[in-house]
């Protein structure tokens, strides 16, 4: 599930692969260009149902952002920031905010010991929310751009896209067993 001004309706793929998730977006940017406004805010809020097998519970311990933001070196005080809040198994989680004051590629690697464990056996839902702000101090001022992108730099496809991985882990109960037996 999947909604918000960064994402419409059908600019979302996903790809599963053992204990990883890709979620491709093809629209999830943010620019002041053509904005009356000084301040753009674009956001894109997942939800993604999580299956736990019974005497398993599920961690997540990594997620990567790729992508570009673009400050034009005239426009003084332009920035561009990204930000993502976690919740897991109804625990709030780490959140991310990263604010870029000068044109570059943007990977942001973060690593998590422990975001949140599911109960055991327990289907949860993990929900992201994010959002990319474009900011300038005037409004004739050049335009600041961000987009969050993935390009597998050993493929020659023509279509970059855009994506988030969140790695994730699933392993045995033992410490839930345990932690519940009474003496």
């Amino acid at each position: 599930m999947y909604y918000g001004s960064g994402c419409p309706i059908d600019s979302v793929q996903t790809i599963k692969q053992d204990e990883a998730l890709t979620v491709l977006f093809s629209k999830f940017e943010s620019t002041t260009e053509g904005s009356k406004s000084k301040n753009v805010k674009t956001s894109c809020n997942l939800g993604i149902p999580v299956k736990v097998k019974k005497g398993n519970s599920v961690t997540i311990y990594k997620t990567e952002y790729r992508g570009y933001t673009f400050i034009p070196s005239k426009a003084k005080k332009a920035k561009t920031t990204f930000r993502a809040e976690y919740t897991f198994a109804g625990q709030k989680g780490p959140k991310i905010k990263k604010t870029f004051k000068k044109t570059e590629k943007i990977y942001i690697d973060q690593e998590f010991r422990v975001v949140a464990k599911s109960e055991c056996g327990e289907d949860v839902t993990l929900r992201i929310n994010t959002s990319l702000v474009a900011i300038k101090k005037k409004k004739n001022h050049p335009d600041p751009y961000i987009s969050i992108d993935t390009i597998d730099l050993t493929s020659e496809e023509e279509n970059s896209a855009v994506a988030f991985k969140y790695y994730m882990k699933a392993e045995k109960c033992w410490e839930v067993l345990f932690h519940n037996i009474r003496y």
